[in-house]
């Protein structure tokens, strides 16, 4: 019995010279209607990110020649994550929300990608929630050196002498108030088998799960 095979379509809709990357795998590109992507735009591909090397933050209209509008740029990237750059799931069709680094500090950005309008918001974020209310976040200075090439450089961490911090850890952000809510600590995430293992000095065995 003959099988129809699904036809795909392959369209290039960015050039060089410089290079375009969106971003992570559990963010979707698309807007809602389906007529814009986001990217990033990135002037080097040869070394990883340091404090002052910026990426743009574009939109690409699908209806009208793949056109690249920049809208935006950000101090907090890297090249496996980008800045979390993504549609915000409250308003998913105008509004886009990514990471920046403003004032010496991390910051989310929540944008009107129409009327340019954008909220600032006090910690970067990692993960949103289906509804859009509320978003995650993490110490991305403390990841940068912890796992190279998923943190963002720039902004020092201000627990890099607390090996074992019990105020950082994962953080949820009201998207529209700006409230947080420590929700697990560093602490609370090494006392989770309930040894209390604490082992100072080696900071990547917090990664570490213990039989």
């Amino acid at each position: 019995m003959a099988v129809d095979t699904p036809s795909i379509e392959l369209r290039q809709i960015t050039a060089g010279p410089k290079q375009h990357i969106f971003g992570y795998y559990d963010k979707c590109c698309w807007n809602k209607s389906g007529r814009y992507i986001l990217t990033h735009e990135i002037a080097f591909g040869d070394h990883m990110p340091g404090p002052d090397d910026t990426a743009a933050i574009g939109i690409i209209d699908l209806h009208n020649g793949n056109k690249l509008k920049i809208i935006a740029e950000t101090k907090a990237w890297c090249w496996q994550q980008g800045a979390m750059l993504q549609w915000w799931n409250a308003e998913p069709e105008n509004h886009i929300l990514f990471n920046d680094r403003r004032d010496g500090q991390f910051v989310c950005i929540i944008k009107d990608i129409q009327s340019g309008k954008e909220r600032v918001l006090p910690r970067p974020v990692g993960a949103v929630s289906h509804d859009g209310k509320y978003g995650y976040s993490l110490n991305f200075a403390r990841l940068a050196v912890l796992r190279p090439g998923y943190g963002y450089e720039g902004v020092p961490d201000p627990f890099a002498k607390v090996p074992v911090p019990d105020n950082d850890g994962i953080t949820r952000i009201d998207l529209n108030t700006g409230k947080q809510k420590l929700l697990f600590s560093v602490a609370q995430a090494v006392d989770v088998d309930g040894v209390g293992a604490r082992v100072v000095g080696q900071p990547e065995a917090l990664f570490a799960f213990h039989e």
